[in-house]
């Protein structure tokens, strides 16, 4: 019958596999296009952070995840291990989290925001000797942008990956107290409003000012004016210039451009 789910077990962890996911998918194109180039790839003039990342996705410890599921427009990214090396090369995919997590080298890091848990995902492998504490409101993934998702639990991508360095916390982000303890803090949570402030103002609260501090936001831009004007807002009153790595912007200790990140040498 249209719509209708049935589950399967991977481990012990129950997945709702939906039949019917309607229109808001992603073709093939991109997966082909990933194949065809994985079949030339040999490793050679990789960027060192590039390398460093691959190293850290054995392909024979990647977890593929079922077909109806990487459809999903904000699921496919890692969908395959030829996308995640494809996206990683030629896209430069996971450059922001990469790259800070390698300059600041956290021991500490929190993210607000998790739902399917792509970036935390990252945060775990790239960071293999930090503890990774993922922070959302949601246990089960929550719809956004006219998607409706399956019932997969929060952050069910590291976790179908076993991951053995993640704390998943369930509560409002704004709520959670590491005061003085966090060494990099990504905020992509609540995008309207005091949502923003508030998260904002508790991951500058939990910084490690003892040591290297990095706080990063994504989707920093004017279409999302909320966002946009509460961090400019923040770092003109906390007095850090407000730096950036492609999508992400971020304030830390330390000031690094953007070139020298990309470029980023002996890792």
């Amino acid at each position: 019958m249209a719509g209708q789910c049935r589950p399967f077990k991977k481990g012990n962890i129950m997945v709702i596999n939906r039949s019917v996911l309607g229109e808001h998918t992603i073709s093939d194109s991109e997966q082909r296009q990933a194949d065809k180039w994985m079949e030339h790839f040999d490793g050679s003039e990789l960027m060192d952070w590039q390398r460093y990342v691959l190293s850290c996705f054995p392909k024979e410890e990647f977890y593929e995840l079922p077909e109806d599921i990487y459809r999903l427009s904000a699921m496919h990214k890692y969908s395959t291990y030829n996308k995640f090396v494809w996206d990683t090369v030629v896209r430069n995919g996971c450059i922001a989290s990469a790259t800070l997590s390698l300059a600041f080298k956290p021991k500490v890091v929190v993210e607000f925001g998790v739902h399917g848990g792509f970036t935390t995902l990252l945060l775990c492998k790239i960071n293999k000797n930090a503890r990774i504490h993922a922070v959302d409101n949601s246990s089960i993934l929550a719809d956004y942008a006219n998607v409706m998702y399956p019932r997969l639990p929060t952050c069910y991508v590291p976790l179908m990956h076993n991951v053995k360095n993640l704390s998943l916390h369930i509560m409002d982000s704004y709520m959670f107290d590491m005061f003085g303890k966090v060494d990099l803090c990504f905020v992509d949570g609540d995008h309207f409003n005091s949502g923003v402030e508030w998260d904002t103002w508790r991951a500058w609260a939990n910084r490690n000012k003892e040591g290297d501090w990095c706080i990063a936001w994504d989707d920093y831009h004017p279409n999302n004016p909320d966002v946009y004007n509460i961090v400019n807002d923040f770092v003109k009153e906390v007095g850090y210039p407000l730096q950036k790595i492609v999508s992400w912007v971020w304030i830390g200790n330390k000031e690094i451009s953007e070139n020298d990140l990309i470029n980023l040498k002996g890792i």
